[in-house]
């Protein structure tokens, strides 16, 4: 695993986006990036621990400092994976599309990719600023045990169009 500086100086055109609290990290966020390199031709996967995601604002969270340390540590073997504490050193709720304007202003030129297990498409409708946001970067989802895509539907989704039919 690269540094955050050392990998921004180098990140490719076609970068992955893998947030959330990792708390604790674990294989299937490691699966899932790498299900999401390979699919998608991705360059690099970013992992991005959030501060304080908003859907979990009543939920104890380990403090930051440990979850940064589980996984720089589960990320240290992968040399494609790099850490981001942009979300961390922010401070606050973290917000995807805060993230996600800064990421694309730093890095004009690269196209992002946001990863998502399949369960949370149905989530999207209520995230800040989601219709900006699906301009700003592709979402990619992957199945998850328990969850049958054929129950989603445009309408469930909840979002305006044109975004159900990309997500699908």
């Amino acid at each position: 695993m690269k540094s955050e500086n050392e990998e921004h100086r180098n990140l490719g055109s076609r970068i992955g986006i893998l947030g959330g609290t990792f708390d604790p990290v674990h294989i299937g966020h490691i699966i899932l990036a790498q299900d999401a390199m390979e699919r998608f031709r991705l360059d690099r996967v970013l992992f991005i621990p959030s501060f304080r995601p908003p859907h979990k604002l009543s939920r104890r969270l380990t403090a930051a400092a440990h979850r940064l340390a589980m996984l720089k540590a589960a990320l240290e073997p992968y040399d494609l994976f790099a850490l981001s504490t942009m979300e961390i050193d922010r401070g606050g709720i973290s917000f995807t599309i805060d993230t996600v304007r800064e990421l694309r202003r730093r890095f004009p030129k690269d196209r992002f990719f946001f990863i998502i297990g399949a369960d949370t498409l149905w989530e999207l409708h209520s995230w800040k600023d989601i219709d900006d946001l699906m301009g700003l970067c592709r979402f990619v989802s992957a199945a998850r045990p328990g969850f049958e895509l054929s129950g989603l539907t445009s309408v469930g989704l909840g979002l305006a169009n044109p975004w159900p039919a990309r997500l699908k």
